[in-house]
């Protein structure tokens, strides 16, 4: 229960590290979008 509830009441250090990730996941994604658009063109 106790993990449930942080996990529904993060404190503001969950959400720091949350919105880190979130941003190095779009920051991979769009990389990644980038290197296929690239590969798209060279052929």
């Amino acid at each position: 229960v106790k993990d449930w509830v942080s996990f529904k009441l993060p404190d503001r250090l969950d959400y720091d590290a949350l919105g880190d990730k979130m941003k190095s996941q779009i920051h991979a994604l769009s990389l990644k979008t980038k290197t296929m658009h690239a590969i798209g063109e060279n052929e």
